[in-house]
């Protein structure tokens, strides 16, 4: 969505303001229909509580397993919730980069966190572990 990535753009600039323009830049990738090819020239992807759809959660898992086969693709930061997609993205991310012990490590959030779509108190996120 066009809101995070302006978030971020924002952040970014209030926290690295004398940084070239250049060396930062933001894309939105449609999971379903992308290819490998989509991420490349990326050092980070971030792919935050998108796992809430099983389809689209096997699809993140293997285009960013396929993009980290290998060892020398973009470092990841996914984070998530605990949606029901969470273990089609393990196994298809496993499947596709060779990283079979991929897991999501839970870490606690302040209290006043609540989940965006009911409301509930989110006590902890899940954050991807791979090596």
């Amino acid at each position: 969505e066009a809101v995070p990535l302006r978030f971020l753009r924002a952040a970014r600039a209030a926290h690295a303001p004398a940084a070239s323009p250049e060396a930062f830049d933001t894309k939105i990738v449609d999971v379903c229909a992308a290819a490998e090819d989509d991420l490349a020239g990326f050092d980070v992807v971030v792919a935050a509580d998108m796992l809430y759809d099983r389809e689209v959660a096997a699809s993140l898992g293997s285009l960013l397993g396929a993009a980290v086969a290998g060892g020398d693709g973009p470092d990841l930061v996914v984070c998530d919730p605990g949606r029901r997609g969470r273990d089609d993205f393990l196994d298809a991310f496993a499947a596709a980069s060779g990283f079979l012990d991929a897991r999501f490590v839970e870490r606690s959030v302040p209290e006043h966190c609540t989940d965006v779509f009911d409301g509930s108190r989110c006590p902890a996120v899940g954050v991807l572990l791979y090596a």
